[in-house]
């Protein structure tokens, strides 16, 4: 939050351990080198020179307040899953580890809203929803291990995100530490509130560059009662397009609509083992309808499932319980920890198309490495269907001859995306 940095002296040192307590305190170089880590590209330089553990907002005022008047930089950080690096601390200074607030202040069913400190686990949040039937809507691939308040500071969205949006959608209002150490509150617990500037917003997506969030207020929804998903393979991407295009058309808006291409598909199948082995090798939708009873979902499902036949899949199999279910999204889920048996490092980019380019995009991203002549380069592709694209960048950064190739892929990349000025990048850089 800084720009600035001058090495930590042994009397703000002393200071900073004093605020947080002698345990929750780390200047050795083994702890400190731990906290360099995340899913992106190792950098030895990012190594913060102090990491505490705060556990309150006064805690972390302070700690702002004596980091701003030194020029420290400070970096928020929860479970580090955030593929955009910014919980890495690229200019020294300190690292704030939130997962000592992670606390569930209080669930109020009547008014739909739940207040939570930030280092709660999004799974462990709807973990305990659920007895009331009720769930956080944003379903990140790392939602096993995320932090609600990186959820928000990243506005994470997720495999549920084409009918249920992103964490925006749900924040109603936040606690939040300025770089100077005021404590501002910020939205409202009432679901209409216009009356003043939006100000909440702007923390949510800012990844810690406004200020750190140390309670969240969200809003949930009651679970639907029904469930029902199809997986789909396709040999051409075109024709799988073709079907999530008409599902528009038709007004069918389901819940979880995924695409996974062939690279990423194979390595979850060898990753998984068990039945994936005799699921063929394919472009791989995943389409989902939920709702509040059998007979909506089943006419719905229904409807969706004609649509995609129509458009010849090779195999196709429907889950006919949670069981089975749950193992077709942890397919999806699972494609970061399947690709490092391709290759040990993973450049994942994040662009958003319009729909109606999806399978030309596609194509152009597959041809990257014949474009490049590159003999060691692989690329997948994962997205959601909304268009929001992750193509990801398969190499080893410790081969000269991968990173060579890795870079050229990533300025053709680059050149392909500014050539289109309507497709949105934002850099992810991850492994």
């Amino acid at each position: 939050m800084c720009s600035q940095y001058n090495k930590i002296s042994e009397d703000l040192l002393k200071k900073f351990k004093e605020i947080v307590g002698e345990h929750y305190s780390f200047l050795e170089y083994e702890i400190r080198w731990t906290y360099a880590f995340g899913p992106t590209i190792f950098e030895k330089s990012w190594i913060p020179d102090l990491v505490l553990l705060p556990q309150n907002s006064q805690q972390i005022s302070e700690i702002l307040k004596l980091a701003n008047e030194n020029k420290i930089p400070i970096y928020p950080r929860g479970s580090g899953t955030s593929l955009s690096a910014g919980h890495l601390a690229a200019y020294g200074g300190i690292i704030l580890d939130l997962n000592q607030m992670n606390k569930i202040i209080s669930i109020d069913i009547v008014n739909n809203i739940v207040e939570v400190e930030p280092g709660v686990i999004c799974d462990e949040l709807n973990e305990e929803l659920k007895s009331y039937n009720y769930f956080f809507p944003p379903d990140p691939g790392s939602s096993s291990v995320c932090t609600i308040g990186g959820m928000v500071a990243t506005n994470a969205g997720g495999v549920q995100a084409f009918k249920y949006g992103v964490s925006k959608n749900y924040v109603m209002y936040l606690e939040v530490v300025t770089a100077d150490g005021d404590i501002l509150n910020l939205g409202s617990k009432v679901l209409k509130s216009v009356s003043s500037y939006n100000l909440k917003d702007l923390f949510v997506g800012s990844e810690g560059t406004l200020g750190i969030i140390t309670k969240i207020g969200l809003r949930i929804r009651p679970l639907p009662e029904k469930r029902k998903l199809g997986f789909f393979v396709f040999d051409a991407v075109e024709e799988l397009s073709e079907a999530a295009l008409e599902l528009r058309r038709e007004g069918i808006v389901p819940n979880l609509l995924e695409f996974i291409d062939k690279v990423v598909i194979r390595a979850i199948y060898d990753y998984l083992g068990g039945e994936f082995l005799d699921y063929p090798i394919g472009y791989v939708l995943l389409a989902e309808i939920d709702g509040d009873s059998d007979g909506e979902v089943e006419e719905n499902f229904t409807q969706m499932l004609d649509i995609i036949l129509q458009k010849n899949p090779t195999f196709y199999k429907i889950a006919e319980t949670t069981e089975e279910r749950d193992k077709l999204v942890k397919a999806r889920k699972s494609n970061f920890p399947a690709l490092t048996r391709i290759k040990p490092s993973t450049c994942t980019e994040d662009c958003s198309i319009p729909i109606t380019e999806f399978s030309s995009v596609i194509r152009k991203i597959e041809e990257i490495p014949e474009k490049i002549a590159a003999s060691h380069l692989v690329v997948g592709i994962v997205c959601h269907l909304d268009g929001n694209l992750h193509p990801k960048f398969l190499f080893n950064e410790n081969d000269e001859q991968d990173i060579k190739e890795f870079e050229k892929a990533m300025d053709d990349y680059k050149a392909f995306l500014a050539s289109h000025p309507h497709l949105k990048d934002k850099d992810i850089f991850g492994v």
